[in-house]
């Protein structure tokens, strides 16, 4: 009875202690590092997240088996890396949301009408560089089964391709975000979305064969810089449907769509208005328009962006102006020709209208590209001096430098010399600087010639001295009276 109690009263400790004691004495520990699977090698076809293998540092996925089925209930962050497996689950309410990360190619082939089942869970696909994830389904990539939870995408090149075996699935069955990466769907008698699609970056591709874009009388809204691209006979939205500029959009964007694959970009008021169109291409611009006052959905009246054309005109006016008095009259007759024949080329007439409106954009652009080009005529002109007037400011200024730093007898020969040249340069009147440069250069090479000259006459020193006394004899004899830089040996 005795060692009855005490085994009861030892069992009662025990218990206290297990009860009292933190439940993170129990938890599993982060090492940071995540553990890997290779389902290449896997017991079963099935792979169990649970509390006897959870890991707070997340799991790695890789290998090859169309069969492998993934299945959450502890709620954990996941990578793919390298994967081909059979799909993805979730069970219901196991965290607010998880991430998967992309890492390498990876593909889900899916014996199930789904490829990703989520719970009333959020789900985030991040994506390293380069990474993929191609996924063929009867149905669904992803679905909340009613019970909510949404689908972020921030990257990652990401194809699904949904069969018609799934018909009257919609291919993404949650609420979706992307923000960046390039995702293509592509489904046969599956809509693409049956939930908002709201496209804050990157290009989103979707086509239907026969049915709707975005089904259940949702929106899609797009952000300045992102690409939507849709193709349906059925049309992209039911007629609930509507086109939205994202929400913390600038007020001066408008958004602009494309209604046929080889057409351009119209600016539209109200892109709800396109829905039944059969392809769209849409985009967001923050340029600053501005719309006129009619009720049209297609505006003609909306100034163009000038931002490029102004750029142009800066640099033109600027040239003109540093360079106004140096410019030869040839070269400003050729200026304002140009500029005239750019004029006629895309106005018409002589003058530059100011009044451009989105769909002319391209007129202005090619105004813009002219000025340019003669702007880069003028500067290789100014460059070479064939656009300039004859300056001889700097050779004078060189002339007199040198002079008054060899106001001796030495140097009065070549002095005259140089002078004399510049003199004869000016009397033959030449056009342009350029025509002018050669007789200045070679003014400018006997400076140089002089002023670096190597013969023993400028030596200093031992040898200085051994030259007086050959100058000596030199003077006595008659030679060599002018050394070859023209300075006067005596």
């Amino acid at each position: 009875m005795k060692k009855t109690n005490k085994l009861i009263s030892i069992l009662l400790v025990a218990a206290m202690i297990f009860a009292i004691a933190p439940l993170s004495a129990f938890a599993a520990e982060s090492d940071g590092v995540p553990t890997v699977v290779d389902v290449s090698n896997t017991e079963t076809d099935y792979y169990y997240i649970e509390d006897n293998n959870y890991d707070p540092d997340g799991f790695v996925f890789t290998g090859n088996n169309p069969k492998m089925q993934i299945i959450d209930s502890c709620g954990v962050d996941v990578t793919f890396k390298d994967l081909t497996f059979n799909h993805y689950s979730l069970s219901l309410n196991i965290a607010e949301s998880i991430t998967i990360t992309l890492s390498g190619d990876n593909a889900i082939v899916p014996s199930l009408s789904y490829a990703i089942e989520n719970w009333n869970v959020d789900v985030i696909i991040n994506a390293e560089e380069n990474a993929s994830l191609s996924v063929t389904t009867k149905g669904n990539f992803i679905t909340n089964s009613g019970w909510g939870g949404e689908l972020t995408v921030n990257g990652g090149d990401i194809s699904i391709t949904a069969t018609a075996e799934g018909e009257g699935y919609s291919v993404i069955c949650t609420p979706y975000t992307q923000n960046g990466g390039n995702v293509t769907i592509s489904a046969k008698n599956n809509p693409a979305f049956s939930y908002d699609v709201v496209l804050n970056g990157g290009t989103l591709t979707a086509s239907s064969d026969n049915q709707k874009i975005i089904a259940n009388h949702e929106s899609l809204t797009i952000a300045p810089g992102a690409i939507f691209k849709g193709s349906s006979p059925d049309g992209m939205l039911y007629s609930g449907g509507s086109f939205m500029i994202a929400e913390g959009t600038p007020e001066n964007s408008y958004i602009f769509a494309k209604t046929s694959a080889d057409g351009d970009f119209v600016l539209i008021r109200d892109a709800s208005t396109l829905k039944n169109e059969k392809y769209l291409e849409l985009k967001v611009d923050s340029h600053k328009h501005s719309f006129d006052n009619t009720d049209e959905c297609i505006c003609g009246a909306i100034e163009a962006d000038y931002s490029e054309y102004d750029t142009a005109m800066d640099r033109y006016n600027s040239l003109i102006n540093e360079y106004a008095d140096s410019l030869i009259e040839d070269t400003k007759e050729y200026i304002r020709t140009q500029v005239g024949k750019i004029a006629d080329e895309y106005l018409g007439n002589t003058g530059i209208k100011n009044n451009y409106t989105t769909d002319e954009q391209y007129i202005l652009d090619g105004i813009s590209d002219g000025i340019n080009e003669i702007c880069d005529t003028i500067e290789k002109g100014i460059e070479d001096g064939t656009f300039l007037k004859p300056d001889y400011t700097a050779i004078e200024a060189r002339i007199a430098e040198f002079e008054q730093a060899h106001l001796g007898e030495e140097y009065a020969q070549l002095i005259a010399e140089i002078k004399a040249d510049l003199a004869a340069i000016k009397e033959s009147n030449p056009e342009t600087h350029a025509d002018a440069a050669d007789g200045i250069a070679a003014i400018e090479a006997k400076i140089e010639k002089a002023v670096n000259c190597e013969h023993v006459c400028h030596r200093d020193g031992f040898m200085g001295f051994l030259w007086k006394i050959v100058n000596f004899f030199n003077r006595l004899f008659g030679l060599n009276p002018v050394c070859e830089c023209k300075m006067a040996h005596y």
